[in-house]
C-alpha cells in the first residue's frame, strides 16, 4: 500500500486499530543507512527501533 496523503495514513491507522487489516501481516521499518542517511541521524534512529523491538518481543 502506498501512502500518498494524510487521509491514506489516517485510514490505515484506523484499519490497524480495528484489527481488520488482512493485507498487512508484518510491519517493515526501513532506515536509510547510506552516507546521507547516516549524516542525517539514521544511526540513533536505527538503534532506537532495535531497542524498542527487543523490549516488545520478549
Amino acid at each position: 500500500m502506498n501512502i500518498k496523503s494524510l487521509d491514506d495514513l489516517t485510514g490505515l491507522r484506523n484499519q490497524l486499530l480495528k484489527g481488520q487489516s488482512k493485507d498487512l501481516k508484518k510491519v517493515q521499518i526501513r532506515v536509510a543507512m547510506a552516507t546521507c542517511g547516516i549524516a542525517s541521524g539514521a544511526k540513533p534512529v536505527k538503534s532506537y527501533f532495535e531497542k524498542k523491538i527487543r523490549l516488545n518481543n520478549r
